[in-house]
């Protein structure tokens, strides 16, 4: 396997592994899933709270915490209204593997020797 494939795999009871990602996908997944998923709540959390704080009516502050928790959840509904089900349930049975280092050894090796 050349470390510029990505290898998906079926194996028992027909369920899909992911087994390999390429060095450019997985930058990819890393910049654009990644990063915002952990950063997006962090800038939420300190930018939100500091906003709430400022704010004087007890109507405004319920909005706005509303406001917030929306753009938290907003991934999840765009996920829910735009995937087709048929992919929904296809990327619920995927599943990743992660190869043993005997494995890797083992076929590092044999790849050596041919």
């Amino acid at each position: 396997m050349k470390p510029t494939e990505m290898v998906i795999e079926v194996g028992e009871e027909d369920v899909a592994l992911l087994v390999a990602l390429s060095p450019v996908f997985r930058a990819l997944l890393t910049l654009v899933v990644v990063v915002p998923k952990f950063l997006i709540p962090i800038l939420l959390a300190i930018f939100g709270c500091t906003w709430l704080t400022a704010i004087e009516s007890v109507s405004d502050l319920i909005l706005n915490a509303l406001a917030m928790a929306f753009i938290v959840e907003i991934d999840e509904l765009i996920y829910d209204a735009f995937l087709p089900e048929v992919l929904k349930e296809e990327l619920a049975e995927l599943m990743t593997a992660i190869p043993q280092e005997d494995e890797v050894s083992a076929t590092t090796k044999k790849n050596r020797i041919m």
